[in-house]
């Protein structure tokens, strides 16, 4: 089957036993009464919104303040040292806990603003170990796309704009093959409302099929009381004419219906392509994700 390459202008969930193994690095401790306060906060609000129940309230507080961050960050008006250093890694700790869940984890919904924290902090501190937070965020990116999320596609940005100058950087880049941005700048963020598009087409073709099989139907029972009436009156003989406009009416409706059920067909054809497509693309993912951690535990 043809490749996206050439259309565009499994669903295996992996279970991320790297997270958890024996031969990770012990959980960090947690650094909160040596944070400041605008930190402290920070990392309060993100905490709410892991709990199980976390109204919508505490995901859009914590993807504020998290974008907030980032956006100090990048205009220079918060000063960073160890003590972020810390927060920054205690963060991500706690959405790597979060990520134990095999589920679609809450943590995925504020995964993206994540994303932007540390991209805004890689261009402009690099005394941080990046090797496991950049492992997450490929974690969380591969989780948004088997999750079917769109969001997904702007994590990849923002992993893509991390600076190539640090080491971390670089580890992610042999692992994330050219192909993956070669997909991308395909196009292959577009595969799910292509595909969302194509399922509404092919209902709608299918509806208004339907539609016209019924009326089908009804013109066939009209001709035949007619044509019947008529033999009755006239004799055996006798063909209706207007019983036989009604048919050249039928003929062109079955002509309309079965070009929309081929019309159907063909959309439902591009549709498996796009299916097949996704499956690759996520098959992909899983394997760069696979292969940047089966590196960091050797």
């Amino acid at each position: 089957m043809a490749s996206i390459k050439w259309f565009l202008p499994n669903h295996h969930r992996l279970s991320p036993r790297w997270l958890h193994k024996s031969r990770e690095q012990p959980e960090a401790p947690d650094h909160r009464e040596a944070l400041g306060l605008p930190l402290q906060h920070c990392l309060q609000l993100v905490e709410q919104s892991f709990r199980p129940g976390a109204k919508e309230a505490d995901i859009k507080a914590a993807r504020y303040h998290l974008d907030l961050l980032a956006a100090k960050i990048r205009s220079n008006q918060f000063f960073l040292s160890k003590e972020y250093g810390l927060f920054l890694q205690d963060l991500a700790q706690r959405y790597r806990r979060a990520c134990r869940d095999q589920t679609h984890p809450i943590c995925l919904e504020t995964a993206v603003n994540f994303a932007n924290l540390v991209e805004a902090t890689s261009h402009q501190y690099s005394a941080i170990e990046y090797e496991h937070i950049l492992g997450l965020l490929l974690d969380l990116m591969t989780r948004l796309f088997q999750a079917r999320d769109h969001s997904w596609s702007v994590l990849y940005q923002h992993l893509r704009a991390i600076p190539d100058d640090l080491e971390a950087k670089q580890h992610l880049k042999q692992v994330c093959s050219a192909d993956i941005r070669e997909w991308f700048d395909a196009g292959v963020q577009n595969l799910f409302s292509l595909r969302k598009n194509l399922l509404q087409k092919s209902q709608e073709f299918a509806a208004e099929a339907a539609q016209i099989q019924r009326r089908i139907r009804s013109r066939k029972r009209a001709a035949a009381l007619i044509q019947r009436y008529a033999q009755q009156r006239y004799g055996q003989s006798v063909v209706s004419f207007r019983a036989s406009q009604i048919l050249r009416r039928i003929r062109i409706l079955e002509e309309e219906r079965n070009e929309l059920l081929e019309q159907r067909k063909s959309t439902q054809e591009v549709r498996a392509l796009i299916e097949s497509d996704i499956r690759e693309f996520e098959k992909l993912l899983n394997e760069a994700r696979r292969a940047y951690y089966l590196r960091l535990v050797r």
